[in-house]
């Protein structure tokens, strides 16, 4: 059984609410010159690229997840 491929270009609201971005961090991240072409106009509506919004994310640094102080303790 194969997948629906997700649409390329999608509503503002759309976007958010397939996560992990909020709608004013869609805005600052299209502000920016690297990421140009990430939000179009389309008559009214404003969408957005998907593609690059997965691309986007993609290039983020991994999380740095630390130890919990107990776990530290306990093996001392």
């Amino acid at each position: 059984m194969s997948e629906t491929p997700s649409p390329r270009w999608a509503r503002i609201s759309a976007a958010v609410k397939r996560g992990p971005i909020g709608r004013s961090s869609i805005y600052k991240l299209a502000a920016s010159p690297k990421h140009r072409g990430l939000l179009k106009k389309l008559g009214e509506a404003t969408i957005v690229d998907m593609d690059l919004l997965d691309r986007i994310l993609a290039e983020c640094p991994d999380a740095e997840i630390k130890e919990a102080e107990e776990e530290k303790t306990s093996r001392v």
